[in-house]
């Protein structure tokens, strides 16, 4: 990692890192809770809040911010990314308590986001860790008996509690709970990012606001404002509070903003009687107006009603007044009274006023700055076909509830959706239509293949789905495009039927949306008869499909399937609407065939299918496919030296046999070996060109095993042969008579049990085919056919022979079978196969 400049920033980011303290800062004076060197843990996941309090850190140009880290139980521990400044910063989330205390043992503040159902649990939580000085409690509606309890642990413990329902406090130029102080805008207005000379309490939140506001237009600002929360049993008091700021040097001017309710202002009054509080006080309480109701009312605050004569606010401001408070007569006075205070002390020398800062530059929030209009910033994208920002959801600017009010369908949405307008019914039915004809085509064709297999291979819905629509182009699902493109092309241009069936055939190219393997005029495809019968009697314009069925005559004249598909016909249909609704003018019917409307037509209506298919084998608990071998054609590449020996073609013969007794009998072996044999010498003799045999491979016993694509243990299943033999030259070869005669008995010796045993031979050459038949039974096989079961007749103890051929090369006929006198003439013994020669086609 680069090493990190003085500035804290990374040398190859932009993120500002203030490293842990390794040890808990120095104990604060007894009259003091916050200085600017105080961090806290934000309890609960309130981003802008948090944001706020950094925000109102730099421009206080405190060293490092406030906020240590987020606790946050229900989720796993990560950082957050905030902002310092211009700069950002990542503040630790935890998921335990315990792990952040631990991580920063300076933190002595808590700022408690829980709601009022889990903020009693949290708090005496956070209350067994003595670190922990002070606990902000900002939720509302905690429950009187868990708040008188909260209140009675953290006296004991010297924890002290602001709250509960309170936006928190300030401490300017030092610290700010959450949200106080509001706006940055507001608290730079108020100067609330250096120390003033008052220090007021209030009940509530956004009083203390009015406040900041007041203090700094008529005295040198705030030094600290606390409010205690409008609950009827608050964690502190109004007294708590005071008695701090008489304590603190630093604090000239006391003010006290109570309400109806309760009788805290009392214990305030008895302080400054008694001598206690020294310092002068502004004081109002709130409410004075219930005096003009007949009966009691609560104000916004829980705490806010008046039990008896003494709680009320007007009693409240004449005791106040006599105790030797500073009680304006209306709130609207309390302006003029506290700079009245603020000037005697100015003149008394006991408040000297301080040169005014430099104001601070406020880093404005990008979404804030654009909400009020200072800024603009081009769009990184533009939409116009949906909006998500307002009450309800706009489809192309209607409302969704619309969408549904008036029934408008699936084609009525993509109309509004794909095309931006509403289209005729008769247009959002053929859609409709459309996704309805395309949703499937069976499990053969390759998208729906890739989704079983996919599936198969355990992966989701969207692999599986995704894996199916990437085949969809120009060979599988494309010629929609193309039959619209073609079509359109020459009925443009004025071609008759036939001259645009002679165009295309001199350009050597097929007609798209013109063919079919099974259907034909005479077997016609329900699809195109249902599609062509629906734009016939809906459509007020078919042009191009008439020009399309005037063309399929044409075809079909030459050969009865080649007929207009269903791809074409949706097509030539689709070209229709656009060009005739009225709903497109030309230029736009051209521009969406281009865009490619029709393969999203297909894609669409084909993911439908797909996902069933999906759901099919996810359903059938299917496990994964393997493809067997016996259907794959494998042409590997000879890496021998060009010309050398079995660098030609390959074909490849696989012969799979049921035994039932130890011993094979010796003319079957022979059968292997001679035949063999005398079929390579006969091929040799006959090709001098190259084109004979060059070698042959046979495999022999391995410990591995298989059938029918499952592996099994040697001893319960059939064994199967790998060793190779190799000799180029044939004579070389009848040298391994032995082995070629040693072959079956190897595999009996090695697994005598066996149901099945198997063996590959393998024969190198650029044209030859291997069929075999047996006596008597079957004709020769040729290679027409990849599989045939043959029962041996002169042998009953074998159940059958298994022949499998695998034609790597195409044959067109066989041209000679040995007879059984060229066999014996070969001194073999009687084979009960004869060895067919076949001619590769050229």
């Amino acid at each position: 990692m680069a090493p990190a400049s003085s500035s804290g920033l990374s040398a190859n980011d932009n993120i500002q890192r203030f490293p842990a303290p390794s040890r808990p800062l120095s104990p604060l004076p007894e009259h003091a809770l916050f200085t600017d060197k105080t961090r806290c843990f934000v309890y609960g996941l309130q981003p802008r809040a948090v944001q706020g309090m950094l925000d109102f850190d730099f421009i206080c140009k405190r060293s490092k911010p406030s906020v240590a880290g987020i606790i946050y139980t229900f989720g796993g521990q990560f950082v957050s990314k905030m902002y310092w400044g211009t700069s950002e910063t990542l503040l630790p989330v935890y998921q335990q308590v315990e792990k952040a205390m631990s991580k920063h043992p300076d933190v002595d503040v808590v700022v408690n986001f829980a709601s009022s159902r889990s903020v009693y649990s949290s708090t005496m939580e956070l209350m067994e860790y003595s670190q922990v000085k002070t606990i902000a409690i900002i939720a509302e509606g905690v429950p009187e008996r868990r708040a008188r309890e909260i209140a009675h642990v953290a006296k004991k413990k010297g924890v002290t509690i602001i709250g509960p329902a309170t936006v928190g406090g300030i401490k300017p130029g030092s610290f700010k709970i959450g949200n106080t102080g509001g706006m940055m805008d507001n608290i730079v207005a108020s100067k609330l990012y250096r120390k003033g000379s008052v220090g007021y309490v209030s009940k509530s939140g956004g009083m203390s606001n009015e406040l900041n506001n007041i203090i700094s237009q008529n005295t040198d600002g705030v030094y600290e404002g606390i409010a205690i929360g409008g609950d009827r049993y608050p964690g502190t008091t109004f007294i708590d509070h005071l008695l701090r700021y008489q304590a603190d040097p630093e604090c000239k001017i006391l003010v006290l903003l109570g309400e109806v309710g309760g009788v805290e202002e009392y214990k305030v009054i008895d302080a400054v009687k008694q001598g206690i509080i020294t310092k002068p006080i502004v004081a109002w309480a709130i409410g004075t107006c219930a005096s003009m109701f007949k009966t009691e009312v609560q104000f916004g605050h829980a705490g806010s009603f008046a039990n008896s004569q003494l709680e009320t606010a007007k009693m409240k401001n004449e005791k106040m007044k006599e105790a030797g408070f500073h009680v304006p007569a209306t709130f609207e006075d309390l302006p003029a009274t506290l700079k009245e205070v603020y000037d005697k002390l100015v003149s008394q020398g006991t408040i000297v006023p301080q040169p005014e800062p430099v104001v601070p530059k406020i880093p404005l929030d990008y979404s804030w700055a654009q909400e009020l209009g200072l800024i603009r910033k081009p769009a990184a994208f533009i939409s116009t076909i949906s909006d998500d920002r307002g009450q309800e959801l706009l489809y192309a600017g209607m409302p969704i509830s619309d969408v549904f009010k008036e029934d408008i369908g699936i084609g009525g949405v993509m109309s509004l959706l794909w095309f931006r307008r509403r289209l005729p019914s008769y247009a959002s039915k053929f859609l409709e239509m459309v996704l309805m004809l395309t949703a499937d085509h069976g499990p053969a064709v390759s998208g729906a293949m890739n989704t079983i297999i996919t599936t198969r291979a355990g992966k989701d819905l969207i692999s599986a789905l995704v894996s199916g629509l990437l085949t969809i182009g120009s060979r599988f699902g494309g010629a929609l495009d193309g039959a619209a493109e073609e079509f359109t092309r020459a009925f443009d241009k004025g071609l008759s039927p036939r001259d645009f069936v002679d165009s295309m055939r001199k350009a050597n190219k097929l007609i798209p949306g013109i063919g079919h393997r099974i259907k034909s005029r005479n077997n016609p495809d329900l699809r195109v008869e249902l599609v062509k019968e629906y734009v016939l009697n809906n459509f007020p314009n078919h042009k191009l499909l008439d020009y399309a069925l005037a063309v399929e005559t044409v075809t079909t004249s030459k050969k009865d399937n080649l007929i207009l598909n269903v791809d074409g016909c949706i097509a030539v249909c689709f070209v229709d609407l656009v060009r005739n609704c009225g709903a497109f003018s030309a230029e736009e019917a051209e521009d969406y065939l281009k865009m490619g409307v029709l393969n999203g037509l297909f894609v669409l209506g084909r993911s439908i299918g797909l996902i069933a298919h999906f759901l099919d084998q996810k359903r059938l608990r299917t496990g994964l496919y393997r493809h067997p071998w016996d259907d794959i054609t494998y042409l590997l590449p000879n890496l021998r030296e060009a010309g050398a020996p079995g660098a030609e073609g390959r074909v490849e013969v696989s012969l799979f046999h049921a035994v039932h007794s130890f011993y094979a009998p010796h003319s079957l072996r022979n059968t292997v070996s001679w035949a063999l044999i005398r079929y390579i010498f006969e091929a040799n003799r006959e090709k001098s060109t190259g084109n004979g045999l060059a070698s042959l491979w046979i495999l022999t016993p391995t410990l591995s095993c298989f059938v029918d694509n499952e592996q099994r243990d040697v001893n319960g299943g059939p064994l199967y042969l790998s060793g190779t033999f190799y000799e180029p030259n044939c004579k070389a070869l009848m040298k391994h008579r032995p082995a070629l005669q040693f072959l079956l008995p190897r595999i009996n010796h090695h697994n005598p049990n066996t149901d099945m045993s198997f063996f590959r031979i393998t024969l190198h050459r650029s044209a030859i085919g291997l069929p075999e038949r047996t006596r008597g039974v079957l004709a020769a096989l040729g290679l027409r056919r990849r599989m045939q079961t043959v029962f041996h007749p002169v042998h009953p103890q074998f159940a059958g022979m298994i022949l499998k051929v695998k034609e790597l090369v195409r044959v067109e006929e066989v041209d000679r079978v040995l007879s059984k006198r060229e066999v014996k003439a070969a001194r073999t013994p009687d084979p009960g196969f004869y060895i067919e020669k076949a001619v590769p086609r050229m």
